[in-house]
């Protein structure tokens, strides 16, 4: 995702239990990264591109320069304790979700089973250290939420069957639960930003875990690890892999597997183990081929590549019969085979800044292909397979170096977004493109030439 649009996501979600504070050296380095955002903020809603860029250099800087690292800050997710005490009695018989606050909170208030309905628990910045047995009276919580537990003294859950979601958050990961046994119901485990460097051990014991998210830690799975013969979701986003091992074949029923931002420059072929893998992403990694094991998982529907420094794909590509989303954008690749076209399931192809000259005729048989974007790339034409893909709604092929255009593209039945910013326009073209852009906006279909929005770059 581009800079620009991560940054507006960041600044703009809600639903998290904490947010990604940068640390600078000095104080007046965090006020002056407060004064650069409100102005970012500013010209942002004014679309003024020229003051965002040199902004956004200015941020760049100052990051490159000043900045520490990232602090994590915690707000209460759901009403707190104190609050819902005040709650009118029907309130309070309805109450779903609850918040607990605070290092005087040594055990669960008591006030805590008033609220019969509790669907979810959370513990923030408590010195609570024992998940009680009393919380199997709230018959309906089905998830706990520790954040920041406070003290020395490491967590310890009591047994209780109704619990099927558990998440923590400590930066010492000697306050985490050596086992979580005690929870057999356990289906989704969350243990991101909680400094561990290794994948925690005994989770075999939990059988019906289905989701580990193991984000934002230190994890390097340089040791050797059991795996889970029934988890589905493995999330190790932003760790420090270098190496996915052989030992990754011990999750044989992963479904969704994602290595985002990591080190990664290979994969062992044990992950060809993985059969019933339908998503795997590296994105922002330093791979330089695909690895090969991909190619020998037929199940995959979605596949991530993005920011690496893959220069080929190979012809095995046609054993990909049910993928569906193919993220290739950010590489070196120079050409694609034509076995691209062997992909009947293909609905996004993602091919933005590549140095691709040409793309294969063979690309005209993906008839199930809805956005192409080849943004960034050196194309000299608007491929010709483009007029023969039938469900075509969303193309990007802008920054190219196309200096001609067929005036049929804007008679294509069914796009819905036509891109083709920055492009190499003869005189003549340059010309006529207005008006064959406001006859296909007529229809409905958005067409960017050059405007703000059309600088902003969104491959996602």
């Amino acid at each position: 995702m581009p800079l620009l649009l991560l940054w507006w996501a960041a600044t703009h979600s809600h639903a998290q239990i904490s947010t990604s504070v940068p640390r600078f050296k000095t104080r007046a380095d965090s006020l002056q990264f407060a004064r650069l955002n409100t102005q970012l903020i500013a010209a942002f809603k004014a679309k003024d591109m020229d003051r965002v860029n040199r902004v956004m250099d200015s941020l760049g800087l100052l990051r490159a320069n000043r900045m520490m690292g990232y602090a994590q800050r915690y707000q209460p997710r759901f009403l707190t304790l104190d609050s819902a005490l005040q709650l009118p009695p029907g309130e309070k018989a309805a109450l779903t979700r609850l918040s607990i606050k605070g290092s005087h909170h040594t055990s669960v208030p008591p006030e805590v089973f008033q609220f019969a309905a509790l669907q979810e628990l959370e513990l923030m910045e408590t010195s609570i250290r024992t998940v009680p047995r009393a919380l199997r009276k709230l018959r309906s919580l089905e998830k706990v939420s520790i954040i920041h537990p406070q003290g020395e003294q490491r967590v310890k859950l009591k047994r209780n069957k109704s619990i099927t979601h558990l998440t923590l958050r400590t930066s010492t990961p000697g306050l985490l639960p050596r086992t979580y046994r005690a929870l057999p119901a356990l289906e989704k485990l969350d243990l991101s930003h909680c400094a561990l460097t290794e994948i925690p051990q005994r989770l075999h014991q939990n059988k019906k875990l289905r989701s580990l998210l193991l984000n934002h830690n230190a994890i390097a799975l340089a040791k050797p690890f059991r795996g889970h013969p029934s988890l589905e979701q493995l999330e190790l986003r932003s760790n420090r892999i270098k190496t996915v091992p052989e030992d990754i074949a011990g999750f044989p029923a992963l479904k969704r597997l994602i290595f985002t931002n990591n080190e990664i420059t290979e994969v062992s072929p044990a992950l060809a183990a993985l059969q019933h893998l339908r998503e795997v992403a590296f994105y922002n990694n330093k791979l330089t081929a695909v690895p090969a094991s991909l190619y020998n998982i037929p199940t995959l529907r979605e596949i991530d590549l993005y920011y690496n420094q893959i220069e080929r794909l190979s012809p095995e590509v046609a054993r990909w019969k049910s993928v569906e989303v193919l993220y290739l954008s950010h590489n070196k690749f120079f050409s694609l085979p034509d076995e691209i076209g062997s992909l009947p399931q293909l609905k996004e192809l993602y091919l933005s800044n590549n140095r691709l000259s040409a793309l294969p005729a063979t690309l005209a048989q993906l008839t199930a292909l809805k956005v192409l974007r080849v943004n960034n790339n050196y194309l000299s034409e608007v491929p010709a397979s483009v007029f023969q893909l039938p469900v075509l709604e969303n193309l990007d092929i802008s920054r190219n170096k196309i200096t001609e255009v067929e005036e049929r593209l804007f008679d294509k039945q069914g796009l819905k977004i036509l891109a083709l910013v920055g492009n190499e326009w003869d005189l003549m073209v340059r010309d006529r493109l207005p008006g064959w852009a406001e006859r296909l906006r007529k229809t409905g279909t958005i067409v960017h030439l050059n405007t703000f929005e059309d600088s902003v770059e969104a491959d996602r």
